[in-house]
């Protein structure tokens, strides 16, 4: 997926052109001017090809970095996407916890004994557990408001919860 090696290579062998450019520019020559001609029209003719080389090398370059540049994006979208996912298992959490009873912390059943109630103030309890509280106090356990027994009520749908 990173494209950064090849890169590498295409800017390494611009380098290596441009050195041997450097290289036919200082070549000197204290020849006849026959030979200094046939010498320019082949250092011409190299640097036409070096040229064409180099544009080929800046194409592939351009669109190393093009795909360097998209996998940055999508490795930028997946991280992003992860901690939405994360987001949504915290939420998820939560839904696993919701039916747990806050005073012997098992599990409520959607129907029995200990299904999931909450009292006037909100709190959710198991029905057992908390009749056994209002007997002994008339308080709720979580913040202490007045309770009684009459005003505990049944939370329904507890079964479209995660088990």
């Amino acid at each position: 997926m990173l494209h950064l090696p090849k890169i590498v290579d295409l800017l390494a062998e611009l380098q290596k052109q441009e050195k041997e450019i450097q290289e036919m520019i200082l070549e000197e020559s204290f020849a006849s001017p026959e030979q200094r001609l046939v010498q320019l029209e082949s250092v011409t003719s190299r640097m036409h090809q070096y040229h064409s080389r180099r544009e080929d090398i800046l194409l592939s370059l351009e669109e190393e970095l093009g795909k360097y540049e998209y996998s940055t994006r999508v490795v930028k979208r997946v991280a992003q996407m992860h901690i939405q996912l994360k987001s949504s298992n915290k939420a998820l959490d939560f839904l696993y916890k919701i039916n747990i009873c806050s005073i012997c912390d098992l599990k409520c059943e959607s129907h029995g004994r200990h299904s999931m109630v909450s009292l006037r103030c909100g709190h959710l309890f198991g029905r057992h557990c908390i009749n056994n509280v209002l007997r002994e106090s008339s308080r709720c356990p979580t913040c202490s408001r007045a309770a009684r027994q009459h005003e505990v009520r049944r939370i329904y749908g507890l079964h479209f919860y995660p088990i």
